[in-house]
């Protein structure tokens, strides 16, 4: 009767599990939409706003006044659907801040059970910083859930040992490069972890190192020519 049981425990489990992260979402929706429309942008809001209004007029941009330009082109698809409105640019960044809740709740899961998953995503959810970050048409929340994807890929890759897992973790971190530069102050994190871990070291080979390599610099090749545009014209 036992074993008949444990699949309908499972799912009601499932099921609880689903509605606490729902619930968890909600509450973060309703802490990052209230008076949002209150401030006006600030400058750097501005700015990242008229490069994505011109991105979605027809411009290639590869980066902005110095901001790698990846965050103005997720703005650039907002506009595109829903107009060219201060509201659209901010629910964007709040859609953003929502899917690294999500995330943190599969890696809190990954790493020990679905508690500590929900209770993970229920912190960052009422985190005073990410709610701000969140509410703000800023890189910096896009760079954040990047930074919490390489991390639940790094995972897979722990858990499987399968390449593609080590491939995708490699083209977030390009595209990170390509939101804000930065992000490189993230490696030593990631190295630490595979030093850490001989298993996974040793799941890795030649191969899987000289397709990352040329994967991140593919996917990073907009901010690495951008870069490089500002030396040959000699901007400081």
């Amino acid at each position: 009767l036992k074993e008949l049981d444990m699949p309908r425990k499972k799912r009601t489990q499932v099921k609880k599990t689903w509605i606490f992260l729902a619930t968890i979402l909600i509450v973060a929706l309703s802490l990052r939409i209230i008076s949002l429309e209150k401030n006006n942008f600030s400058s750097d809001e501005a700015l990242f706003s008229y490069i994505a209004k011109n991105i979605d007029g027809g411009c290639v941009v590869l980066s902005g006044y110095y901001h790698p330009a990846l965050y103005s082109y997720f703005l650039s698809f907002s506009f595109a659907f829903f107009g060219y409105a201060e509201i659209v640019a901010r629910l964007t960044s709040i859609i953003l801040g929502l899917a690294g809740i999500i995330t943190v709740f599969f890696i809190g899961k990954k790493l020990y059970n679905e508690t500590v998953g929900i209770l993970s995503a229920l912190l960052l959810a009422i985190f005073p910083m990410h709610i701000f970050m969140s509410r703000q048409v800023m890189i910096d929340i896009l760079v954040n859930l990047i930074f919490l994807l390489m991390m639940f890929f790094l995972l897979k890759f722990h858990e499987t040992k399968k390449s593609k897992y080590i491939y995708i973790m490699t083209i977030l971190f390009g595209l990170g490069i390509d939101t804000k530069a930065n992000i490189v102050l993230f490696v030593p994190i990631f190295l630490v972890f595979l030093f850490l871990n001989k298993k996974l070291l040793k799941a890795l080979n030649k191969k899987n190192i000289i397709i990352s390599i040329l994967l991140l610099i593919l996917f990073a090749l907009p901010e690495i020519l951008a870069n490089v545009g500002f030396v040959l014209l000699g901007y400081p």
